[in-house]
């Protein structure tokens, strides 16, 4: 595939603090008034307090977290399943979404980006940001289809990487992935820490064991909000990282 707007790459015991917190948050994509999900006042210049909020959507067995900067500026990270993409949009719109800065698709698995196609034809969106790993299925193809009909620019995630975002207090990095060649998709998956300067949220995807390895030997995973791998896999979420990561609450999706 050749467009400007989408890049070459895609063409072809201590175990935790003892106070650790557990947490499901079962937030319904359907409900008519959005709970807020996760807050942290971001610290304004008077007035009303300016908010960091973080929903993590209810898709079952998949992704989709919504992230709204106190500026306004919205991230959507995962679009779920191809099914849950209407309720997705449906979901964003009642949480007063009107566009998207920025879409984060982890890795290319039908249960995080099945829904995006639905949420591009819906929104405007700004960028979207791909791990350097295509996939041959019907489901990443339409995801490429609709990015070029609504003329995103695509980006590379990878470590270090930066969202750009206007919102001087937040700060969006790529801590993974480090590497592209795993053997294993998930571990391709884009990882993702946000900050306000006094909250770290961390979206690690469904990255499992061997790229926290990586992860852990790159640094920098401390954050006190953890959105655990590959929906509280065996396979991901090792003590290793956990040491690493030191959450203080951890959600599972």
């Amino acid at each position: 595939m050749k467009s400007e707007h989408v890049p070459s790459f895609l063409r072809w015991r201590r175990f935790v603090p003892a106070f650790l917190a557990l947490l499901l948050l079962v937030l319904s994509a359907c409900s008519p008034s959005p709970p807020s999900g996760l807050s942290r006042d971001a610290g304004g210049s008077g007035g009303e307090p300016r908010v960091l909020d973080v929903h993590y959507l209810d898709v079952g067995q998949a992704d989709s977290i919504l992230v709204q900067l106190p500026g306004g500026e919205n991230v959507l990270i995962d679009g779920g399943n191809a099914a849950d993409g209407e309720n997705v949009v449906d979901y964003l719109k009642k949480s007063g979404v009107r566009s998207l800065t920025a879409v984060v698709a982890t890795h290319p698995h039908e249960d995080h980006i099945g829904g995006l196609p639905a949420v591009l034809a819906a929104l405007p969106v700004k960028e979207c940001y791909l791990p350097r790993r295509a996939a041959a299925t019907r489901t990443y193809e339409r995801l490429l289809a609709a990015l070029k009909e609504k003329r995103v620019v695509v980006k590379e995630a990878r470590a270090g990487a930066v969202v750009q975002l206007e919102e001087p207090a937040v700060k969006a990095q790529f801590l993974g992935p480090v590497r592209t060649d795993y053997d294993d998709l998930n571990d391709v998956s884009e990882v993702l820490k946000i900050t306000d300067g006094r909250t770290a949220f961390l979206f690690t995807g469904d990255a499992g064991e061997v790229a926290e390895q990586d992860l852990v030997a790159r640094g920098g995973l401390k954050a006190d909000v953890l959105k655990v791998g590959h929906h509280g896999s065996a396979s991901a979420t090792s003590t290793a990282f956990l040491r690493a990561v030191r959450p203080v609450l951890a959600v599972i999706s």
